[in-house]
């Protein structure tokens, strides 16, 4: 699958996984995902500043999306040759199909009902957490629940707040600040949401600031495609 597609199938499917939290630091993880069966593994890499890199496969450090300054690009080389194309645009108008519900799946709830504890503890990752009952009402009204497991670490909490700051604001959703709230004070962090995401690896040492570097000059892909018609 294409660095275009696959990356907008993972971000709109993830995003309700990662919740926001506090500060704001250096940092790279590894993220399961077991919607497709196959238990691919993303990796993400993110700076003080709040910049994100996300390579939707983990051993393709060649395509990746590149979140930064306010704006969103999708990289990949062809023949050895970088393309870059800015995609801002057109996730702000898959957000705002997801809030009028024309999406397939709404990912984000539009209200949490109740955040309970199982009393189950569960390590994922190395790192210890409680399990929690999510039971969330979406845009229809209709309620939904889904087991996941919380924790107070601070560099999950790091992970989290860069994602969702970062995607969220992209998407135009507003409902992240609410998701918070209802969560836990000891359990900001998210690492395992129902059996689909799982945190693989994390760590809190800064990773290179050239990872955060466009190889080239970026086209804007919603001109591209008007060009196009």
């Amino acid at each position: 699958m294409s660095v275009l597609r696959k990356p907008f199938l993972y971000l709109g499917a993830l995003w309700i996984a990662l919740v926001p939290l506090a500060a704001v630091a250096a940092g790279t993880a590894t993220v399961v995902d077991r919607t497709s069966g196959s238990g691919e593994t993303m990796k993400l890499a993110w700076q003080d500043d709040g910049s994100l890199r996300i390579n939707v496969d983990a051993e393709n450090p060649d395509e990746f999306m590149l979140i930064r300054d306010g704006k969103v690009y999708a990289v990949a080389f062809e023949d050895g040759a970088p393309l870059v194309m800015e995609v801002s645009g057109m996730l702000k108008a898959m957000g705002g199909m997801l809030q009028n519900g024309l999406g397939a799946d709404q990912p984000l709830p539009a209200d949490i009902a109740s955040v309970e504890p199982t009393g189950q503890t569960e390590t994922v990752a190395g790192l210890p957490g409680r399990v929690y009952r999510i039971t969330a009402v979406d845009a229809d009204g209709e309620r939904t629940s889904v087991e996941a497991v919380l924790t107070d670490d601070a560099r999950a909490a790091e992970m989290t707040r860069v994602f969702m700051t970062g995607i969220l604001s992209l998407f135009g959703q507003g409902q992240a600040d609410d998701f918070l709230a209802a969560l836990p004070a000891d359990g900001k962090g998210m690492l395992r949401y129902g059996s689909d995401y799982a945190l693989g690896s994390i760590s809190g040492q800064a990773p290179h600031a050239d990872q955060f570097e466009l190889p080239a000059p970026p086209v804007d892909l919603a001109e591209m495609l008007k060009r196009a018609q």
